[in-house]
C-alpha cells in the first residue's frame, strides 16, 4: 500500500501494530479490519483509488471470516466494507464487472 501521505501515517502506523499483534491479541482482526477501512477511506478522498481498493478488499475478506463466526456482532462492519469496496470499485470505473466478487 505504500505509505500515506497527506497527514494520514498515524493510520500506517497502527495498521503494522496491529499487524504484529495477530495471532496474540483476540481483538487484533477486527481492530485490523478497522485501521485498514479507515485508511482505505481516506486513500479515496485523496484520489488514490488503487490502494484504497486493496485496503478495502483487505478490510471485507477479514470482516467475512469474523462474520462467519459471530454474524450479529459483525455483518454490520461488513455490509459497510462492502459499500466502501463498490464505491471504490466504481470510482476506478470497475463497479459492472465485479459487482459479483461483492
Amino acid at each position: 500500500m505504500g505509505d500515506v501521505d497527506g497527514g494520514f501515517p498515524s493510520v500506517a502506523d497502527t495498521i503494522a501494530a496491529v499487524r504484529r499483534e495477530l495471532g496474540r491479541e483476540p481483538n487484533a482482526a477486527s481492530r485490523l479490519a478497522g485501521s485498514l477501512n479507515n485508511l482505505a477511506v481516506q486513500l479515496g478522498a485523496m484520489g488514490r483509488w488503487e490502494e484504497a481498493l486493496a485496503a478495502s478488499q483487505e478490510t471485507v475478506a477479514i470482516r467475512r471470516e469474523l462474520a462467519a463466526a459471530r454474524p450479529d456482532a459483525f455483518r454490520p462492519d461488513l455490509a459497510s466494507s462492502l459499500n466502501n469496496l463498490a464505491a471504490g470499485l466504481a470510482a476506478l470505473g470497475r463497479a459492472c464487472r465485479n459487482c459479483l466478487c461483492i
